[in-house]
């Protein structure tokens, strides 16, 4: 799942790589997938039928769980064989996040915590020997985890994604035992933030390949398939926002207080 780099035509006189068949049978397959995911989405979560009326639509945030999963799983994999001790080491959620995410105009009133075990979390993890040496030493019965002070991380909404960006192998050691919560506390924890991807929607999309602009047809970003999934489902999400929220979702679970409508 490695990210490649980002490749943009800057003006119609700029000349992308011919696409082979194989590639453009290739990305009508994901495109197919990607919607059969959306699709999944509406028709079972967003706008059930009848019989499935108890449907709560915070359930879909189980949905990008799953996809968070499998990042999971390929930087832990990248990880153990050293592929990201070794080489580049991507950000988890992709470049088109890493650069167009900005800063939430959001203010917290108290409080609240992400479960390493429910919630959708990633990790900057690279180094295999931490690796080893957390799993080993962490999530015991002799030495549960708890959060650390130099721990911080960013929330991504309307999607409701944690990255953590420093104490990255023991938070991932957390998710893998299914153990441990992380704090947003701003006043104690300052370097933590909050990015909203909804200003993104009205210009940007994912096409199963690669996030595209709707303005800008020479714009072009690689991302992975989970990325962008991620992404498309946060688009649903924030359509839906007046009843699907992330952080409504965690003040029904921790009693925060709700300070905003994301």
């Amino acid at each position: 799942m490695a990210f490649k780099k980002n490749f943009i035509l800057k003006n119609p006189d700029d000349k992308p790589e011919k696409v082979s068949r194989k590639a453009r049978k290739e990305r009508q397959e994901r495109k197919e997938r990607l919607e059969k995911i959306l699709a999944y989405i509406n028709d079972y979560i967003i706008h059930p039928d009848s019989t499935l009326n108890d449907i709560r639509g915070d359930i879909i945030f189980n949905i990008v769980k799953i996809y968070t999963d499998k990042i999971n799983f390929q930087l832990n994999e990248d990880t153990i064989t050293g592929k990201r001790f070794e080489g580049e080491r991507y950000y988890p959620l992709g470049d088109f996040f890493d650069d167009y995410s900005k800063p939430s105009a959001i203010k917290l009133e108290l409080p609240f915590t992400i479960s390493l075990a429910r919630d959708p979390v990633l990790t900057e993890i690279w180094n295999p020997r931490s690796h080893a040496e957390t799993l080993n030493n962490l999530a015991t019965s002799a030495n549960p985890w708890t959060q650390q002070e130099d721990h911080w991380f960013s929330l991504y909404l309307p999607m409701g994604v944690t990255v953590v960006h420093n104490g990255n192998h023991s938070a991932n050691c957390g998710i893998i035992k299914g153990e441990g919560e992380l704090t947003f506390d701003f006043e104690a924890t300052g370097k933590s933030k909050i990015y909203d991807m909804s200003h993104l929607y009205k210009d940007y999309y994912y096409d199963g390949t690669d996030f595209r602009s709707k303005t800008d047809k020479f714009f072009r970003m690689s991302g992975s398939f989970e990325s962008g999934c991620i992404f498309e489902i946060g688009r649903v999400i924030q359509k839906n926002r007046m009843k699907i929220s992330f952080l409504n979702a965690l003040k029904m679970r921790n009693k925060m207080i709700e300070p905003g409508s994301h």
